[in-house]
């Protein structure tokens, strides 16, 4: 039992195999360089939101007039109804 073993490796996917690998190590050169560019690139302030709505006064005419009506008791929340009541 002292002779030489000769092993063959199967080659047939080895194109398919260095593909792969290749695609992958783009794929995290391609994650670090947007992490670090965004990491280094120049960070511009961002503007203020500027509202767009009505002018002036809102047309209220096809609201009904009963929820119009503003009520008489006062709103308050229920622990300040509660220490009111104690």
């Amino acid at each position: 039992m002292n002779q030489t073993v000769e092993v063959n490796e199967n080659l047939d996917n080895a194109a398919a195999e260095q593909f792969f690998i290749f695609m992958t190590f783009a794929a995290f050169a391609a994650i670090g360089f947007f992490f670090f560019a965004s990491k280094f690139s120049s960070k511009k302030p961002k503007a203020a939101p500027v509202e767009v709505g009505t002018g002036g006064a809102a047309d209220a005419s096809w609201i009904p007039e009963i929820h119009m009506k503003k009520s008489d008791t006062p709103k308050t929340s229920p622990q300040s109804r509660r220490r009111k009541e104690d």
